[in-house]
C-alpha cells in the first residue's frame, strides 16, 4: 500500500476516536503531506491547458499542441477553464522558415515515437503505466475528502439545536477548509489524467499513420 493511503487510513482511525485537537492535528498533517506529495501535479506553466480544433473540427486539449497542429488557432486556459490567451493561426505557405522548422520538429518526434514503441499495444501499456499513479492519487484524495465531509457532518449532528462550543466551531471551519482544498487537488489530478489520455491518443494516431497495420 502506498504511504499516502496509509496516512489516510491512519487519519480515518484517529478521527473515529472523537473530535479532539489531536484528531484535528492528524487531519491537518495528512492534508499537508498530500499537498506536498502532489505538488508535481501543478503544471510547470501554471496549470495552463491548450485547446484547439483539428482539420476535422474536433476539439482537443493538451499541455501543448503537436507539431503538425502548431499552425492552428488555439486558446490557453487555466485549470478553471478560463481562457487567458488566444493565438491566431498562420499560413505556413507565407512562412517557409516556420514550415521548415515544423517539418524538422515533426520528423524528430516521429523518430522518437518509432524508437519508443514497436506496436500500438505497447503504447496502450505505456498509457496505463502513466495513468496508474494519477488514478491512485485521485482515489486517495477522494477518500480523504469523504472523510472530511463525514467529520464535518458529525460535528453539526452532535451539536444540532444547541450552541456549538468554540473548539467544535474551529474544528468545523478547518474541516470545511480541507474540503475546499481537496476539490482543487482533485481537479488538478483529473486534468493530469485527461492530458495523459490526450497525449497517448495522439501517439496512437500518429503511430498508425507512420506504420499502417
Amino acid at each position: 500500500m502506498k504511504p499516502l493511503a496509509e496516512i489516510n487510513s491512519h487519519f480515518s482511525d484517529k478521527a473515529k476516536l472523537g473530535h479532539s485537537s489531536s484528531a484535528l492535528f492528524a487531519l491537518l498533517s495528512s492534508s499537508l503531506l498530500i499537498l506536498t506529495c502532489y505538488a508535481h501535479l501543478a503544471y510547470a506553466d501554471g496549470s495552463k491547458i491548450v485547446k484547439w480544433k483539428d482539420a476535422n473540427g474536433v476539439t482537443h486539449y493538451g499541455d501543448k499542441m503537436p507539431a503538425q497542429e502548431s499552425g492552428r488557432s488555439n486558446s490557453v486556459l487555466n485549470n478553471q477553464g478560463t481562457v487567458i490567451k488566444t493565438n491566431e493561426s498562420f499560413n505556413p505557405k507565407d512562412n517557409s522558415q516556420e514550415t521548415e522548422k515544423l517539418s524538422a520538429e515533426q520528423q524528430r518526434q516521429d523518430k522518437a515515437l518509432l524508437a519508443s514503441y514497436s506496436s500500438v499495444e505497447e503504447i496502450d501499456m505505456a498509457e496505463k503505466r502513466n495513468l496508474k499513479s494519477d488514478e491512485a492519487a485521485l482515489l486517495t484524495l477522494s477518500q480523504n475528502q469523504e472523510d472530511n465531509k463525514k467529520m464535518l457532518a458529525s460535528i453539526y449532528a452532535k451539536f444540532s439545536g444547541r450552541k456549538m462550543p468554540s473548539q467544535a466551531t474551529e474544528d468545523a471551519q478547518n474541516y470545511q477548509t480541507q474540503i475546499t482544498k481537496s476539490k482543487s487537488q482533485i481537479l488538478a489530478v483529473q486534468n493530469s489524467i485527461a492530458q495523459t489520455k490526450t497525449r497517448f491518443s495522439q501517439y496512437r494516431s500518429r503511430y498508425i499513420q507512420l506504420k499502417p497495420q
